[in-house]
């Protein structure tokens, strides 16, 4: 049927034949007409849309997050800390509150010692510069001689200067 025809039939039919005829074609079941000639099998298909998918994730999660910058207080912390005093030591007061027997509390003190001689000694090897063994070499292009730390050196028969190898040698 063409579209003047269906038109034509509507406008002779009353509102009560069109409601009618709407009400049946609900309680009728549907036919699904098939517009494939061939079956897809899921197998040999192209791809699985794993891209498509992440994006879908993504905008989803874009949607939910929320921006909580500045002093809120469920964001991170932008502005320093305000520091105008000595903050006291939680610590020191649950250990003060404690009751230790005397093997704990020699325990605790061994504990505090060997501290003590691991942060001198740390502070020692902290503060001693750590040198390379630097050796002579010849560039093998322009014959310039540098003295280059042995750890960049695989073999000082192939050695090339920055010049050298950032010129198009």
């Amino acid at each position: 049927m063409s579209k003047k025809e269906l038109l034509e039939l509507l406008a002779s039919m009353t509102e009560e034949e069109i409601s009618q005829l709407l009400a049946s074609k609900k309680d009728e079941p549907e036919e699904e007409e098939e517009t494939h000639t061939h079956t897809i099998n899921k197998n040999n298909r192209r791809g699985s849309g794993f891209r498509k998918k992440n994006k879908e994730i993504a905008s989803k999660r874009k949607k939910k997050k929320k921006k909580n910058k500045g002093n809120s207080s469920k964001g991170c912390r932008v502005l320093p800390m305000n520091v105008d005093h000595e903050r006291q030591n939680k610590f020191n007061d649950f250990m003060e509150s404690t009751n230790l027997d005397a093997t704990e509390q020699a325990e605790i003190a061994e504990a505090a010692k060997s501290d003590k001689k691991v942060r001198k000694t740390a502070k020692k090897t902290r503060n001693k510069k750590r040198r390379s063994t630097l050796v002579d070499v010849e560039c093998r292009i322009c014959g310039q001689e540098d003295e280059v730390s042995a750890s960049l050196i695989a073999d000082p028969q192939r050695y090339k200067c920055n010049g050298c190898s950032t010129g198009a040698n």
